[in-house]
């Protein structure tokens, strides 16, 4: 199903309180009610959610600009509703898949909820938000991250380390616990239904169609332009993450 012009006319034009009461209170996914993916930014969180996107429209990428361009943030296609970022649904829980980069700790899901989220290399996930910043800025763009997120770019990405917060720095292990305790997102991570790596995505795939009875295929967004970080500062940006690196090593490994 691809998302015409007229079909975007009509997700977007359909009042909120009607489009609510339309909507089933739970899914039968296997199960679960409804799936919450924990989107970390740059861990091939967005190629996780037009995937699941896949499974209702042929045009993923559509349905994924519609959700961003709704004021509410949700849409329904082929009797399947998706949010995201909109918190206040999100914990309602009337929705067959939602995502957001909110904080875990900061949610209230339903119960009978599939929670997921994917993991990177510590170091890789902050390099590949600094170049697609700069890639940002280099266009002029105008996404909402910048507003933010481009406050911290300098003239190198000493500068970047120099302005980047913690929370963002260790954005997984924040994720999971808002004193950024080690033990503690362990702990929290455990409890998720499913928590996978991106370097192992395609298993990760296949553990979420096996215990869902899916056929999400994986899909793979384009990737920024890279660009080369001097030896000293891929050294300092290591040791700012260390904490979060034994919480990886700790979920490699149990």
């Amino acid at each position: 199903m691809s998302l015409s012009i007229q079909l975007k006319q009509i997700l977007t034009k359909i009042p909120d309180a009607i489009e609510s009461a339309m909507l089933p209170s739970s899914y039968n996914i296997n199960g679960y009610d409804r799936i919450y993916h924990v989107h970390i930014p740059k861990t091939a969180g967005t190629s996780l959610n037009h995937m699941f996107l896949a499974l209702v429209t042929h045009s993923p990428g559509e349905a994924y600009a519609l959700l961003g361009e709704k004021r509410n943030h949700r849409i329904t296609l082929n009797g399947k509703t998706f949010v995201g970022w909109n918190l206040n649904f999100i914990n309602q829980g009337r929705y067959f898949y939602a995502f957001s980069h909110t904080p875990y700790h900061k949610l209230n899901l339903p119960p009978r909820t599939y929670t997921f989220t994917c993991l990177r290399e510590p170091a890789k996930r902050i390099v590949s938000r600094y170049q697609e910043l700069i890639e940002y800025r280099n266009n002029n763009s105008t996404h909402p991250v910048m507003k933010t997120e481009g406050l911290w770019l300098g003239e190198s990405f000493s500068d970047f380390l120099d302005r980047v917060p913690d929370e963002f720095l260790l954005g997984q292990l924040y994720s999971f616990s808002a004193d950024m305790d080690i033990n503690q997102a362990y702990d929290t991570i455990k409890t998720l239904s499913q928590y996978m790596f991106s370097d192992s995505f395609s298993e990760g795939v296949d553990i979420i169609n096996t215990r869902l009875h899916l056929g999400i295929e994986p899909i793979h967004m384009r990737q920024s332009k890279k660009i080369e970080i001097m030896p000293g500062d891929m050294e300092r940006l290591r040791e700012k993450l260390g904490k979060e690196y034994r919480l990886i090593e700790m979920l490699r490994n149990n």
